[in-house]
């Protein structure tokens, strides 16, 4: 997950439709790893309260992201708010939902910022493009030349309205939803536009205008790219592709990428993506919900999550994919392909097993598992709903998973954390955004009918959770213990606190092909140096071990 993560379209779509969907209830039970509560996730009770009071009445919060300045920017079902560091609303800025004349005052589902601190937003239900300059007035100047006009026109370049824009290095702007072909750009799905507008043509050529197949286009819920530039969009999607898509830098459909997931996965009509992490070792964390009636992965019995009290047998939504697409079984557990006797009337595959789901079980509820993130030091964070199977209660929040997939902790547990909230029916809860600094910020929305007005009362609360301390790592060993001068040795680094590691360093010089094995492992190649004994340093946000010399380069024999 990058700086900013979330959208909350699809929630109200299941209130209001009255859709079965699935979320992933954590088992609470002793901490297992040194990351606790004590020092991660303590809310910013000023920040929490100041951001909730600025949210417009009766909306919900669609996306939310930091600006490179610290303050915040938040779409809402009313429009943008801009948001101080501290939490509250930024008077000043002209493109509030309330500001006269000014204030962008539509439903925006989609919204990213660029380096200046510009914002790129959507307009829900119009198919439209828009974005402010840094002080929240309309930037003339952003048009799309291929039609001719301004975006603000009736006659929008896109069929139907972008769903997750993502601004990249460059400056161009990835921009995903689900549009089909006959939009001005000829693609489906996903575009490429220039910082001015303009439509990157080799881009959207090589996304094509079918590579989700037959049917209705994906309708993205997340847009990421990962350290090798390659796209990664999650949304709601066809019967002929998984609820994870790939593309290259490039804009090409990776279709080994995609077809191996959709293999184990599933891609059946409606099963949606609603979240993707990207990891360093180049594998994805996915919050998703295979479609009924094939639902893919689910527990039955045998597997550690079984509930014999409940055996109806429901699928799983939190996965690990690895980088070419297969299933990271050691944490998604292995499939069953006989099925259980639980599963047969769902037609469901059970997986048995999986380090991650050993804290998890689930149940059928509407969807409250709505967020993954990775921490700098290499901790899961969920968001969502979750149960506490001793005293047979639910609790919304956060949860912390270390590296491993073992349940850590839960934020503010305890139901009188949540006076006034209806846990069991009311509440969704996404991971919307994440600080620079690493904070996690959770938006709890509830929905409630009300009799006199005969409508739906939305109500949100924000609350803002500090990071887990990066640990130090620590360099204990090395294998082998000595290379040429040339470089070129590829090494095995041992020690602890590894997982979040950010540089290798041989001598003075970078380390290449760095591969992150896991939080006491990395692997990677040796750099050119001179000859004598190097010191090797792992750094992991502001973290590094201390100097060594484990490692000797030797100088080329000469005859």
């Amino acid at each position: 997950m990058s700086v900013f993560k979330g959208r909350f379209g699809r929630w109200a779509k299941v209130i209001f439709t009255g859709a079965v969907a699935v979320s992933t209830v954590a088992v609470l039970q002793a901490p297992s790893s040194p990351v606790s509560a004590t020092f991660a996730d303590q809310r910013d009770v000023s920040f929490s309260t100041n951001a909730t009071a600025a949210m417009p009445p009766n909306v919900l919060l669609n996306a939310m992201v930091e600006l490179p300045d610290g303050k915040w920017m938040l779409a809402t079902g009313a429009g943008l708010v801009r948001l101080n560091a501290n939490g509250l609303k930024d008077s000043s800025y002209l493109g509030n939902y309330d500001t006269p004349t000014t204030g962008v005052t539509a439903d925006v589902k989609a919204m990213d910022v660029d380096a200046n601190g510009g914002v790129i937003y959507s307009h829900y239900g119009y198919g439209k493009l828009a974005r402010l300059n840094p002080d929240g007035s309309t930037d003339a100047g952003f048009a799309f030349d291929e039609v001719g006009q301004s975006p603000f026109l009736v006659n929008s370049p896109f069929n139907f309205a972008p769903t997750a824009i993502k601004v990249l290095a460059s400056g161009d702007i990835l921009v995903a939803g689900d549009f089909d072909a006959s939009n001005a750009y000829g693609t489906s799905g996903l575009v490429k536009i220039t910082a001015s507008g303009d439509p990157a043509a080799v881009f959207n050529n090589n996304v094509g205008s079918s590579w989700y197949g037959t049917g209705t286009s994906p309708a993205a819920r997340d847009l990421e790219v990962d350290s090798q530039g390659r796209i990664l969009l999650a949304g709601l999607t066809s019967t002929s592709v998984p609820m994870l898509v790939r593309f290259s830098a490039n804009g090409t459909p990776d279709t080994t990428f995609n077809t191996t997931l959709g293999n184990w996965i599933g891609t059946t009509s409606n099963s949606e993506g609603y979240d993707v992490e990207p990891l360093a070792d180049g594998g994805y964390l996915l919050v998703g919900v295979q479609g009924y009636p094939t639902f893919g992965f689910a527990v039955g019995v045998g597997h550690p999550l079984y509930n014999p009290s409940s055996p109806t047998c429901v699928p799983q939504n939190l996965f690990r994919v690895e980088a070419n697409g297969s299933s990271n079984t050691s944490y998604n557990g292995t499939e069953d392909v006989s099925q259980s006797a639980d599963c047969v009337d769902w037609s469901q595959r059970t997986v048995v097993g999986g380090s991650l789901n050993a804290s998890l079980r689930v149940a059928n509820f509407y969807s409250e598992f709505g967020g993954v993130s990775v921490d700098p030091n290499g901790d899961i964070v969920v968001a969502g709903r979750f149960s506490d199977p001793v005293l047979n209660t639910f609790e919304s929040g956060l949860v912390r998973f270390g590296s491993s997939g073992q349940f850590v902790s839960l934020a503010e547990e305890g139901t009188a954390n949540w006076t006034g909230w209806d846990v069991q029916t009311q509440r969704t809860v996404r991971l919307v955004a994440k600080s620079a600094a690493g904070d996690n910020i959770v938006a709890v929305s509830a929905s409630a009918y009300d009799v006199g007005s005969g409508s739906m009362i939305q109500t949100v609360k924000i609350r803002k959770y500090s990071a887990a301390s990066v640990p130090v790592p620590t360099v204990t060993s090395v294998s082998p213990t000595s290379g040429s001068t040339a470089g070129g040795t590829a090494i095995t680094i041992t020690g602890t606190n590894l997982g979040s590691a950010l540089t290798v360093t041989v001598g003075s010089a970078a380390c290449t092909n760095v591969v992150v094995v896991s939080a006491t492992s990395i692997t990677c190649t040796t750099p050119p140096g001179t000859a004598g004994t190097a010191s090797i340093i792992v750094t992991a946000g502001s973290q590094s071990n201390v100097a060594n010399t484990l490692f000797t380069y030797n100088a080329p024999t000469t005859t």
